[in-house]
């Protein structure tokens, strides 16, 4: 790893490939020796067992490898941690990985956590600071694309945003990060979206009365509003935009496919229902449907997407409020 060739005599950085898997650990002493004739060429004692693929010449590398070679575990803790860099790692994982007790690899982590070279999740979990930051700089810049692609987007599927991250990392990592990167003030993240936290959705003048006239046809019927078909067109492309900018930002509500209703309208059904209910303890689908004035195709979805946020509970065929004040 430090130089082109390792003549007689030398020693150096060597990564060796293996045929078919051995078992090693940190530590082990080994010979190497040539087929046919069968002599001993060289030998020396494993640092790391479970390496990833290194490329000649990486000073950084090498140096810690020349740490690991002088008996500093802490090193060696350190280059475990930044290996498993897919996922966060417990104790008895790293310990394991390393080579260490438990304790010994607790102690060493805490020193590493002073440092700012290892950060511990949950009292429970840990990852490399260095991992950290490249993490963070690719969620800068997938972000950032999303932003310059998707203007009039308040902000990316957090699973969108999950699967653009490569080397993949698990959920419980992901998670992690985007708590870490919210508290940093580097990312917001609303319901199931993320955006940089700086970003705000720009609209032009046009952008913003074709945003008023969408809003004004949802309300002319809040309860039983046009279709988005109906409502989109001649408005293009940038239509569907404003029409999905409207619902990311909870003004409109999408029931189901085809049928999006205003938030006003949603609180006014509530309110409508809640005084049903003050009269009777339970409801049919036809007798809420009936005291809203409304059709069974606005009712059905209507109905599911209140069972959904908790309002009401269906029970069989009858409807229960579930949550009785506004």
């Amino acid at each position: 790893l430090d130089r082109e060739l390792l003549r007689p005599g030398e020693e150096g950085l060597v990564q060796i490939h293996f045929e078919k898997p051995v078992v090693a650990d940190a530590g082990d002493r080994f010979v190497v020796r040539t087929y046919s004739p069968l002599q001993t060429i060289g030998g020396g004692s494993i640092l790391d067992p479970h390496p990833v693929k290194h490329k000649r010449f990486q000073e950084e590398v090498q140096q810690r490898l020349r740490q690991i070679a002088e008996g500093d575990p802490q090193q060696q803790v350190l280059e475990q941690l930044m290996k498993l860099d897919s996922s966060l790692v417990s104790v008895n994982e790293l310990s394991r990985a390393a080579s260490l007790p438990t304790d010994v690899c607790l102690q060493h982590l805490q020193s590493l956590e002073k440092e700012n070279q290892a950060i511990c999740y949950h009292q429970v979990y840990w990852y490399a600071s260095a991992n950290l930051v490249m993490l963070r700089n690719r969620v800068k810049e997938v972000l950032d694309r999303f932003h310059r692609d998707h203007p009039l987007r308040t902000g990316m599927p957090l699973s969108e945003l999950h699967s653009r991250i490569k080397p993949a990392i698990d959920k419980r990592l992901f998670d992690a990060l985007c708590d870490t990167l919210g508290r940093e003030g580097v990312v917001s993240v609303v319901s199931d979206r993320a955006s940089r936290a700086d970003f705000r959705v720009q609209l032009s003048s046009d952008q913003i009365r074709l945003k008023e006239n969408i809003e004004r046809r949802f309300l002319a019927a809040p309860l039983m509003p046009p279709g988005v078909e109906d409502v989109l067109v001649g408005t293009g492309k940038e239509g569907e935009q404003i029409l999905q900018l409207m619902i990311d930002g909870g003004e409109l509500v999408r029931l189901e496919e085809g049928i999006v209703i205003h938030r006003n309208a949603i609180e006014q059904a509530k309110r409508s229902v809640t005084e049903l209910f003050a009269k009777q303890r339970q409801a049919t689908l036809s007798e809420i449907r009936q005291h809203l004035g409304i059709t069974r195709k606005y009712a059905v979805p209507l109905l599911v997407y209140l069972d959904s946020v908790g309002f009401t509970e269906r029970d069989g065929d009858v409807r229960l409020l579930k949550q009785p004040r506004l």
